[in-house]
């Protein structure tokens, strides 16, 4: 989790995807995780694939991917 979240932070999108896909691919229910690899893949200007992450990690209760999430 740390290294990816590194890697968001320093704006290496595809770094943080790849460590983050696989976190949450071990660890489904990391919510921050979730949260973090939407931010990657917004990053990555992947909009469909930020939702889909933002749904789950709000579905796993972290409260700012639930207003991130427009899912209906």
């Amino acid at each position: 989790l740390a290294r990816g979240q590194a890697h968001l932070m320093a704006g290496q999108h595809a770094e943080a995807e790849a460590d983050l896909t696989q976190l949450t691919a071990a660890h489904a229910d990391d919510k921050l995780g979730w949260f973090l690899l939407g931010g990657a893949y917004a990053g990555l200007n992947k909009p469909q694939d930020a939702q889909r992450a933002w749904c789950r990690a709000g579905e796993l209760g972290h409260k700012q991917a639930k207003g991130l999430c427009t899912a209906k």
